[in-house]
């Protein structure tokens, strides 16, 4: 069977703490912290380190054919960076690595052209998320990497489903140069994203022959905070969401579909394998996926927890930090049992 076969992801240590910004600037600010890398990370160190711990849980015998690098905050450009994660991981010379980049979508793109392939392939993805002093992308953003290794196998995590919606409107982008990016009035976004991911929603559903009351969980992900309310609003979902980290790590750009996946199966507490459980939609063109757990995987602990607790928390400078730091990072398991798990691909289109 084909789907997800091992997971790793990557927070840098340093928190923004997100009420120190107003003492500051004299605007902007909020509630929790924010995830913050350091001054020697990039996307391309973090997207490493999520996919080191990756391969190592992956089940023996198995290793990817291709390696696919997804961000919106790229070290290079003209240069290729998945070449740089391909000779760190030290793969094998045949293996190929190419960027997917510019867009906040191109990382649920990866995973289904990963999805598609014959061979294992493996989804690398990352995200500084900076934003104009006082705005909402500097508070809510997050910096992290996530990736997967999908393929057939011993998966954790089964696809089923794909259903999708898309269409074209400006609601956020960057001009190449840019460091900040623009964004249309929320209100108006929210009328676009919310219809087409309740098309995608579904669409999905039915392709799977699942009702929504057959759902446990439901991840929300995107860049578009209004949007994210509205839809699991319009769902009827509120009561089944999966914590999207937003208070603690903040949104992740490219990075947050996996990251949130990797959270929801670090905290899946196995006890009969009935119940199904979705995973996510994303406004901007999410990934849905419901999964169904299976008796023979045991729980994975609640690892994401231990790395949300900041050990240094700055305002300014907060890049700076000690020159050894501890890695933040979850797994999958070292030796994966099935879970059933239904990704239900939802695309929402946006130029971004």
């Amino acid at each position: 069977m084909k789907g997800i076969l091992s997971y790793g992801s990557y927070i840098p240590q340093w928190r923004l703490v997100r009420s120190e910004i107003p003492k500051m600037i004299g605007t902007g600010g909020g509630s929790g912290t924010r995830s913050v890398a350091s001054f020697d990370e990039d996307t391309t160190t973090l997207g490493f380190e999520a996919a080191r711990l990756a391969l190592r849980a992956a089940p023996s015998g198995i290793s990817p054919s291709a390696l696919w690098f997804t961000t919106v905050t790229p070290a290079y450009t003209d240069k290729a960076n998945a070449t740089a994660i391909h000779a760190a991981l030290r793969l094998n010379p045949d293996v190929i690595a190419a960027d997917l980049s510019g867009s906040v979508r191109s990382s649920i793109g990866a995973l289904c052209l990963a999805l598609q392939a014959d061979a294992p392939s493996i989804v690398v993805t990352a995200d500084l998320r900076s934003g104009l002093p006082g705005s909402s992308d500097e508070s809510e953003g997050g910096d992290a990497g996530a990736a997967l290794l999908v393929g057939e196998g011993p998966v954790i995590a089964e696809l089923v489903a794909i259903g999708s919606s898309t269409a074209e409107f400006t609601e956020r982008w960057r001009t190449p140069g840019e460091v900040d990016s623009h964004v249309w009035e929320d209100r108006f976004g929210e009328t676009r994203y919310v219809p087409f991911g309740e098309e995608a929603w579904n669409e999905a559903l039915k392709d799977a022959g699942l009702s929504a009351d057959d759902i446990n969980h439901v991840i929300v992900t995107g860049s578009h905070r209004r949007s994210i309310k509205a839809l699991a609003k319009r769902l009827g979902v509120q009561g089944r969401l999966v914590d999207d980290l937003g208070a603690t790590v903040g949104r992740t750009g490219a990075a947050s579909p996996a990251l949130i996946l990797g959270a929801c199966l670090d905290q899946t507490t196995l006890t009969k394998p009935s119940p199904l459980c979705p995973w996510p939609t994303e406004p901007m063109c999410s990934s849905f996926a419901p999964h169904q757990p299976s008796p023979h995987l045991r729980p994975l602990g609640p690892r994401i927890l231990k790395q949300l607790p900041a050990n240094r928390c700055h305002m300014a400078n907060t890049s700076h930090g000690a020159a050894s730091s501890p890695y933040s990072h979850r797994t999958g398991p070292s030796h994966p049992a099935f879970l059933r798990l239904l990704p239900l691909a939802l695309s929402t289109g946006s130029s971004l």
